[in-house]
């Protein structure tokens, strides 16, 4: 889930320094992906032309054989090769595509169909259109990674890291590479410069880091998620334990949270008792598509505490099997509709959280929807499902 948030806080405009462990590369060259190539995918969706530097992380572990950074260059050029070149040949495709597509259109004069199945080529025109435009924009606007890779330290010395300071105002100053980046700092970033400033030493240590940590992120749901060690369920939530385990259970399950429990959930924030700030931290929520809201009844049910707030994709932990969605789809049928399938292929990455993001879209087009891990099944209201850039 954390992965979803990443696109939300890129800024193309910005130096985006790129972190990994050279000290686990060096010894591992096949972590190259989950360290480096996966974060290059990510900038190049979703901020093309940024201005990249990769840092080299645990300097003080590498061998005098390992302080070298040739092999990551040389693995970031052949990516970035292949995916140009991945790019070319796909929007050569898309533009032949789109040249039959019009031939066709043309030969057809419009034909009505009868067949639902059966699409009019013209409507395909625009969408083929917007991604040609789409792909040529990436191919245009590749990502500026520089060939210089900072090696650094957090040990004592810091080594490499004034060095890496220099390079980052090097590359702040050049107009070229950053044509927006001389602008004033906002005085609350000097404050924070400021409070670095007085701080001893260069770096936290674990256990300080450990302690900043604490109170904002929770990686083990079930540790947060307990009735006895955790009294704010009772004393906030106002569950006894009995309903506590029940919202528990449709939490893990479904990924329902009802409002009693996501209360008890958030004891540690400030706003926890503030219904205007509740209210805007909810939107925010579905905006970053991270959980989808439930339409509150005016009027109050038997199990109030129970009753979700809001669905969390992630949580939902059920497997569908064919018979479960069955008899909604016999009775689509029974209604005269006709069964399309709808295959779609991923061209170059498989993006993360997709599945869960499409669940939070749909829900703006839902009249009535079943939730499963890896199945949705959505009965749309009066207008076609339709889903906003992934």
């Amino acid at each position: 889930m954390y992965k979803v948030l990443h696109q939300h806080m890129l800024d193309k405009e910005a130096l985006t320094l790129l972190v990994y462990d050279h000290s686990q590369f060096s010894q591992q060259p096949e972590t190259y992906h989950s360290q480096i190539g996966y974060w290059i995918d990510l900038l190049h969706l979703h901020v093309p032309g940024a201005v990249v530097k990769l840092v080299g992380t645990h300097r003080d572990l590498l061998t005098p054989e390992s302080v070298d950074s040739s092999q990551v260059q040389e693995s970031v050029k052949r990516q970035i090769d292949e995916y140009r070149a991945y790019l070319a040949t796909e929007l050569s495709k898309l533009k032949e595509k789109i040249e039959k597509v019009k031939a066709k259109s043309e030969a057809n004069v419009q034909r009505p169909s009868s067949n639902l199945t059966e699409f009019d080529p013209m409507a395909n025109i625009l969408q083929l259109e917007y991604q040609a435009k789409q792909m040529k924009n990436l191919l245009d606007n590749p990502l500026k990674i520089m060939p210089k890779i900072a090696l650094v330290s957090c040990t004592e010395g810091v080594e490499g890291v004034l060095e890496l300071i220099s390079d980052m105002e090097m590359i702040a100053i050049n107009k070229e590479l950053m044509p927006t980046g001389q602008r004033y700092i906002p005085m609350s970033w000097q404050k924070l410069k400021g409070a670095i400033k007085k701080r001893p030493g260069y770096k936290l240590n674990w256990a300080q880091l450990i302690e900043a940590l604490r109170g904002i992120i929770h990686h083990d749901i079930s540790n947060i998620l307990d009735f006895d060690g955790n009294k704010s369920f009772s004393s906030i939530g106002k569950l006894s334990k009995e309903q506590f385990e029940e919202c528990r259970n449709r939490m893990l399950t479904h990924g329902e949270i009802s409002r009693q429990l996501l209360l008890g959930l958030w004891y540690y924030l400030p706003f926890s008792t503030d219904r205007e700030q509740l209210a805007v931290t909810y939107e925010l929520i579905k905006d970053f598509e991270l959980a989808y809201l439930i339409p509150q009844s005016d009027l109050p049910t038997s199990k109030t505490y129970c009753e979700p707030l809001m669905v969390v994709p992630w949580y939902v932990s059920i497997d569908s099997t064919p018979s479960d969605i069955e008899i909604y789809w016999d009775r689509a049928a029974e209604d005269g509709m006709r069964e399309m399938e709808i295959v779609y292929t991923f061209p170059h990455t498989f993006p993360e959280g997709i599945f869960e993001r499409m669940s939070t879209q749909l829900q703006q087009d839902a009249d009535i929807r079943l939730d499963w891990a890896n199945t949705i099944y959505i009965e749309p209201k009066t207008r076609r499902p339709w889903l906003d850039d992934l």
